[in-house]
């Protein structure tokens, strides 16, 4: 159906949110014999991630509804410009269903407030962008019912918001893909499986805490082998997790690749048990993430590693940096008492409760108790205050 588009170096497919992208990048991929390329790949927003990733690599094809405001910039004379067409009411239904909630930062990329993201789409390609792209091509969404890929409407049961033709893992296939695929990083009890099951276990227990809902945004500090990203799937959240040993950030980013509302990044952090190869020492740490723009962050055995007070101080600027006024940091920590310490070991780092009370003490305590999987492990909700 696409095989004549196999001439151009790039093929970049975007429009509205729920026009059709992904599905597109998808059939034309398999026709054309390119690499498919979606949004996750570099972070959605990054419009200079992917202007590296284009200039790296030939023969893609990139789905990117994010950068629609900025496709103008990525325009060349090897590259075709794909814009979705889809009714407007379709694709704000089709929003609604899944629990879409982004329109409002969509609209500000155009300078914008007052209109919804795919009028402004939509108006700004065919009064402005579409005449500075020398080679662009519209594809109503429709016109996929023709292609092998495409899924007819009675037959897309539950389909989320990145599920066009996702093969949905069970629990024992997740346990298995842990068990053949981690290569690195904390596994309980030695046994890979346990990465899937206390992910599980983890999420209700943050579930019994945190007032989270569909479309929040959570920041995992330490996210590991994807413990709690497994823990929140199906959950609507929009997950980053931040992970200092590369390995473990690789498989996640593989395990994941189909789920577009996870993210992972790498932190290339010194620390002599867990990354003694970083090049960054952990006070001077910045996390990937924008001002205020993450409802919880969790950092659930992250200070128990972090060694020094300056390390831990570090990493709860950032925290507090990234979180938007009034937003939730739920973390757990070793205290003395009741354990022995302190202790500034990176393998098991142990503060007394004083230094605690003074590194938190731009935080509001909302909650402090112990932790009931690991009794000398003390659980605390801190709000950013406003």
């Amino acid at each position: 159906m696409f095989e004549n588009l196999a001439p151009y170096q790039h093929i970049i497919v975007t429009g509205p949110q729920r026009s059709g992208t992904r599905i597109a990048a998808h059939a034309i991929a398999q026709d054309t014999g390119k690499r498919y390329v979606d949004e996750q790949e570099f972070g959605i927003h990054d419009v200079e991630r992917l202007k590296v990733l284009l200039e790296s690599e030939t023969d893609l094809v990139v789905q990117c509804p994010a950068i629609c405001h900025a496709i103008v910039s990525l325009a060349a004379e090897n590259r075709l410009i794909v814009m979705m067409l889809r009714p407007l009411d379709d694709i704000y239904a089709s929003q609604k269903r899944v629990g879409w909630m982004k329109g409002k930062s969509e609209v500000a990329k155009y300078g914008r407030s007052e209109c919804r993201a795919a009028d402004i789409k939509y108006a700004y390609w065919l009064s402005i962008q579409r005449q500075q792209i020398p080679h662009w091509f519209e594809l109503p969404y429709e016109a996929l019912r023709d292609h092998p890929l495409w899924i007819a409407r009675e037959k897309r049961v539950d389909f989320a918001i990145d599920q066009w033709q996702r093969h949905e893992r069970t629990a024992q296939e997740w346990i298995e893909y842990c068990r053949s695929n981690i290569s690195a990083g904390y596994v309980p009890d030695g046994d890979k499986s346990q990465v899937y099951v206390m992910g599980a276990k983890l999420a209700k227990i943050l579930h019994e805490h945190l007032p989270w809902q569909a479309g929040d945004t959570v920041l995992d500090v330490g996210s590991g082998n994807g413990r709690l990203a497994f823990g929140l799937l199906g959950s609507g959240l929009i997950y980053h997790g931040l992970e200092i040993i590369r390995p473990c950030v690789e498989f996640c980013q593989a395990a994941f690749a189909d789920y577009p509302d996870f993210h992972f990044y790498h932190l290339d952090l010194y620390n002599e048990h867990y990354w003694p190869v970083g090049k960054i020492s952990q006070d001077r740490a910045t996390y990937p993430i924008p001002d205020s723009s993450i409802d919880y962050v969790v950092a659930h055995s992250l200070f128990s590693h972090t060694g020094t007070i300056s390390n831990a101080r570090r990493n709860l600027e950032e925290m507090k940096r990234v979180l938007k006024p009034g937003g939730l940091l739920c973390s757990t920590w070793f205290l003395a008492p009741p354990r022995d310490g302190p202790d500034s070991d990176e393998a098991l780092t142990v503060y007394w409760r004083a230094d605690f009370e003074m590194l938190v003490h731009d935080f509001e305590i909302v909650e402090d108790f112990t932790m009931p999987t690991n009794k000398q492990s003390a659980f605390v909700l801190l709000r950013k205050n406003d």
